[in-house]
């Protein structure tokens, strides 16, 4: 949390107030939500239509079998996010998400669902949650 305090610090510099541009210059505090949104995902559950027999682990599933995926079991795959860097796929790490951090599948997180069924108020939701954490970072900047 220190690491976002300060870069919400260094953004801010000496203005009085923060604007809308500075949102997308939170790298770090970026990092730390989607992480806290990887280790408590609000979606807790997805629920599939297999689109064609197919293979999975050994276990055939065949056309228009229902399947539900656990995202909190998803978003701990140590093949995903592990990756022999980070040691434990349960420990609180923002540098996972940070730029330069090993490539791994586009649905390995998927907090919010994803493909035509996703939270059509994602954007939205990740937009808001980045201004309140900016907005109660920048009254602890005034206070100090």
């Amino acid at each position: 949390m220190a690491k976002s305090v300060k870069e919400i610090g260094n953004i801010l510099g000496d203005r009085s107030s923060p604007n809308y541009e500075d949102i997308f210059e939170l790298t770090y505090t970026i990092a730390c939500l989607k992480k806290a949104l990887r280790m408590n995902p609000p979606v807790q559950s997805l629920r599939r239509e297999c689109a064609h027999n197919t293979i999975v682990f050994g276990n055939t599933l065949l056309f228009k079998k229902k399947i539900e995926l656990l995202t909190a079991g998803l978003h701990r795959d140590p093949e995903q996010w592990d990756q022999g860097i980070y040691v434990d796929v349960n420990v609180f790490n923002p540098d996972r998400h940070l730029l330069g951090a090993p490539p791994r599948h586009p649905n390995a997180m998927v907090p919010f669902g994803f493909g035509v069924r996703g939270c059509i108020g994602m954007q939205f939701a990740l937009l808001e949650a980045k201004t309140f954490v900016y907005g109660i970072e920048f009254l602890r900047h005034l206070n100090t």
